[in-house]
């Protein structure tokens, strides 16, 4: 019974420490995704607790200190976790020029646009994400990105922006949508038209 309550404690825990790195790098303000880093990082310090007691009372009862691995386990699961969630790259405070997204249900994907030509392509679905950090060029409504082939939903490096349609198409060298192409919808654009 303690053995497996270590077990799953150290589980738990690593889907805990996953889910706060997922929700550290998003960069939602939404109150709920908050919410949940919070409930996520109070499971986080109340589980080692219940699997170092555990484990304490497993080395009562068998004289062995391998009774501890679980608590090495969990040691080393919130030093990476806090390692990564400290060190992760965030681009700050650089505002965004223009944010666009496509989302068919389940999951999602995103274009962001930096004001410091840089860009960030994310896309997951239900529990695998990704994202793509790269550069861009704009000139007039056309969007020149680094490279083709990001993603499913993303095969262009050409994006060609409609403002009065709020949305960006992906279109070939000659300058023509791309058939059954992915469109992003537009968030949002500070751009001086």
């Amino acid at each position: 019974m303690i053995a497996k309550t270590s077990k799953t404690g150290v589980l738990i825990l690593a889907i805990v420490a996953g889910g706060l790195i997922y929700l550290n790098s998003n960069e939602n303000d939404d109150g709920i995704g908050f919410m949940l880093f919070i409930l996520l990082l109070v499971a986080g310090l109340i589980i080692p607790i219940v699997i170092l007691l555990s484990d304490m009372v497993k080395v009562s009862t068998t004289k062995s200190i391998r009774s501890f691995v679980p608590t090495a386990i969990v040691v080393i699961i919130i030093s990476s976790t806090l390692y990564t969630l400290n060190h992760m790259n965030k681009p700050g405070d650089i505002p965004v020029l223009i944010q666009a997204g496509y989302s068919p249900g389940v999951g999602g994907s995103g274009l962001v646009l930096r004001t410091d030509n840089t860009y960030e392509f994310f896309s997951g679905a239900l529990i695998s994400s990704h994202s793509t950090h790269g550069t861009y060029t704009i000139k007039d409504s056309f969007i020149f990105l680094d490279r083709a082939n990001i993603d499913k939903l993303l095969i262009s490096d050409k994006l060609l922006i409609k403002s009065d349609a709020k949305i960006i198409y992906q279109i070939d060298s000659s300058g023509n949508r791309i058939e059954h192409s992915t469109p992003f919808f537009i968030n949002k654009d500070i751009r001086k038209n």
